[in-house]
């Protein structure tokens, strides 16, 4: 199974967080996305709505928001998309808020 990923440390301050993971849904294919804390499954969940276009752009770009998960300096945070047919598991980026 081919994957793409997005990986890095948080160096932030120890506490709970909502990670939103904006992504692009394009048509044509079922990508599958899974966020991993220190690789331990945090969500998972298929881009499957049915949206216009079959390149990323604004009409297309979705979001993910998980809420309430606690991170602590050093944790590892991971992004995993399995494309699917024609979509790609596009990713366009993540913000980590309070």
């Amino acid at each position: 199974m081919r994957t793409c990923t997005a990986e890095w440390t948080w160096t932030g301050p120890a506490g709970r967080y909502n990670i939103a993971v904006q992504y692009f849904d394009l048509q044509g294919g079922t990508a599958q996305f899974n966020l991993k804390i220190n690789g331990h499954p945090a969500d998972s969940w298929p881009a499957n709505a049915t949206l216009p276009s079959r390149r990323p752009n604004g009409d297309n770009s979705t979001r993910r928001t998980i809420p309430n998960l606690a991170l602590k300096p050093g944790d590892t945070i991971r992004v995993e998309g399995v494309p699917d047919k024609t979509d790609p598991a596009a990713l366009d980026y993540i913000e980590i808020t309070p």
